[in-house]
Order: C-alpha cells, then structure tokens, then sequence
C-alpha cells in the first residue's frame, strides 16, 4: 500500500505494477485486493501531485511579491 515515506515516482511505479496485474486473469478476492490497493496508490500520488501545486502556487506569489 501506499507508505508515506514513499515517493511520488516509487507510488507511481507501484500503481503501474498494481494496474497491470488487474489486468491478468484474477479470483475476485485477489482483483479486488488489487483494485483496493490501485485507489490507494492513485489518491496518495493524487495528493502529492497536488501538494506539489501548492508548494508551487505559494514560491510563484512569494516571488511575484518580491518584486
């Protein structure tokens, strides 16, 4: 699952590996550990892309205010 420590890249690579295996030939149980652990994944990489946006949006008018 998705760790905190983890990084976005590691998430994202993670998420791929996770997505490729849903798309093999699965037992249900299985298919739908695997799609928990997609939604997980996708929501963590989610908020680190959007924490990043911020983190950007804050220097932008850190700099615009500098001027």
């Amino acid at each position: 699952m998705a760790k905190n420590n983890m990084t976005l890249k590691e998430a994202m690579n993670e998420l791929e590996l996770t997505v490729n295996a849903l798309e093999g030939e699965l037992e249900i149980e299985k298919a739908m550990e695997l799609y928990e652990k997609a939604m997980k994944l996708s929501m963590y990489c989610t908020r680190k892309i959007s924490d990043a946006k911020q983190k950007i949006t804050q220097f932008s008018r850190k700099d615009e205010d500098d001027e």
